[in-house]
């Protein structure tokens, strides 16, 4: 929904494509929530390329456990009506899948309703379908990066954690004023641009620094210096890197 101001770009449903996503994504969902959140946009129809792990047979429908190995597993469930051929599903069992399908709730977990499978032969596909992931993610943050900018600049006062001396607070403080940022803001950008690895910092880095910040609000306060483009993703939705390094 756009913010009374009117600077906020608005929620914008992709409802007829398919997005290419990953088990990390789903999994970091919000609890009663059946679109994925991406950018200025929410999807529900995705894609992803995974490793059937176990098959379930139901009545009415077959459960399939997927892993693409960048977070716990994910359950794809398919209609016993939309899966005539059982044996087959079994030669799939540990084979490399890409499953489309919509996300929905179940007992409080985030599982696939399939609409189509096909077998992934070629593992040059899933570098393909690895590609596509993040051209999608930068495409749909595109509007949500350029937006509230005005306000982001504009300079506030710095509140540097007590645990700092006084030249790193006035470090702090000239990183505030240049970044557009204050607070946690600025202490979050500040730790993730002292790291120099590859893969920067997981959630749970950023957590055990932060220990006295609640992870709901950590997460909140990636997600603004994500869409301001202060800092990004990399290896998965879990690991992060300052931009301006």
């Amino acid at each position: 929904l756009a913010s009374q101001s009117g600077d906020r770009p608005e929620i914008r449903k992709s409802q007829r494509e398919i997005v290419p996503v990953t088990c990390s994504m789903i999994n970091n969902m919000s609890p009663g929530e059946d679109n994925l959140r991406i950018g200025t946009y929410e999807v529900s129809q995705v894609s992803i390329v995974a490793v059937i792990r176990d098959v379930s047979y139901g009545d009415i429908y077959t459960d399939i456990t997927i892993d693409d190995m960048t977070s716990s597993p994910i359950t794809a469930r398919q209609w016993v009506k939309e899966n005539k051929n059982t044996e087959e599903m079994q030669r799939k069992c540990n084979s490399l899948v890409k499953v489309f399908g919509n996300i929905t709730t179940f007992q409080k977990k985030k599982i696939l309703t399939v609409f189509g499978m096909m077998t992934v032969v070629d593992l040059n596909d899933l570098t393909v379908h690895l590609l596509e992931v993040l051209r999608a993610k930068l495409s749909f943050e595109k509007d949500c990066l350029n937006s509230d900018r005005k306000e982001s600049n504009r300079p506030k006062h710095a509140t540097p954690f007590m645990s700092y001396g006084t030249s790193e607070m006035q470090a702090d403080n000239k990183m505030t004023y240049d970044n557009g940022l204050s607070g946690l803001r600025a202490e979050i950008y500040r730790f993730l641009s002292n790291n120099d690895t590859i893969e920067g910092c997981s959630v749970n880095d950023i957590k055990s620094h932060f220990a006295h910040v609640t992870m709901s609000k950590l997460r909140d306060e990636i997600e603004f210096l994500c869409c301001e483009g202060h800092i990004y993703s990399t290896i998965d939705e879990d690991h992060f890197k300052a931009s301006d390094e």
